[in-house]
């Protein structure tokens, strides 16, 4: 390869850096498809009370303010399945509350072990003392009655992780435009560069073409030439012995 082609191969930065960009997008993408598609097959929602989970770990986005400024309303937590036994005091765990029948996530306060019952049960309390939670019918806070009482076969898991702006971006993303935007950019640059790359292709399809008959013009072009001289050399030759034979006849 020339040196002049290998300057025309070579990509300029700001295409190489769109390329990593939607190729990240695109790798996040088939990992977050793939790894629902592993949780749809795997996880029994009677059990989890309608969690996903994937790999023992599962996602969920903060709905109220009782654990502020721990996890902001709209961050994403991360949380694993965990055995009982590995339960502290301190840690967060998100659980299913039957008396709201809905899944809260809260902080241990308390671990009672009762050794007749194949369960521990758990105090959890809200951190928030100024959560809206907290606010009665009267409109005054109480964050006293902000605590629950569970066993732990109600516990889901532990939370492991938490990032406000990933939460923002996945409720972004679960919106009609966010799903428009997640599908159409990377789509529209797959087909974009498809597209470039199939033009490119007939392109240099054409100039190999065009170069190989110009290659094979010029062939048949000296060919022509070395039999026209070897025509004429027979033609004297024969002239020659013409000539000859008209001198040894005389």
């Amino acid at each position: 390869m020339s040196k002049e082609t290998k300057e025309k191969v070579k990509k300029p930065l700001y295409k190489k850096i769109i390329d990593w960009f939607v190729g990240i997008i695109i790798v996040f993408l088939c990992a977050i498809v793939g790894i629902f598609a592993v949780a749809t097959f795997t996880t029994n929602k009677n059990e989890t009370y309608g969690l996903t989970f994937a790999f023992d770990h599962s996602f969920l986005i903060v709905l109220t303010d009782s654990m502020e400024p721990e996890y902001k309303v709209d961050s994403c937590i991360i949380i694993k399945k965990v055995n009982q036994e590995d339960v502290k005091i301190g840690d967060d765990l998100t659980f299913y509350y039957e008396p709201y029948q809905m899944v809260v996530t809260h902080r241990v306060v308390d671990i009672i072990i009762d050794e007749s019952s194949p369960y521990y049960t758990f105090k959890l309390h809200g951190i928030n003392t100024n959560s809206e939670q907290c606010k009665n019918a009267n409109g005054y806070e109480d964050c006293t009655d902000q605590y629950q009482i569970i066993t732990s076969d109600k516990v889901l898991g532990k939370v492991v992780a938490n990032n406000y702006a990933f939460g923002q971006f996945l409720n972004f993303m679960l919106t009609p435009y966010g799903l428009i935007i997640l599908l159409l950019i990377p789509g529209s640059y797959l087909i974009f560069t498809s597209a470039r790359s199939l033009i490119k292709a007939l392109k240099d399809d054409d100039e190999v073409k065009t170069s190989n008959s110009e290659l094979s013009l010029d062939g048949l072009k000296a060919e022509d030439i070395e039999r026209l001289k070897k025509d004429l050399l027979n033609e004297m030759l024969e002239d020659m012995e013409n000539g000859k034979n008209k001198k040894t006849g005389s």
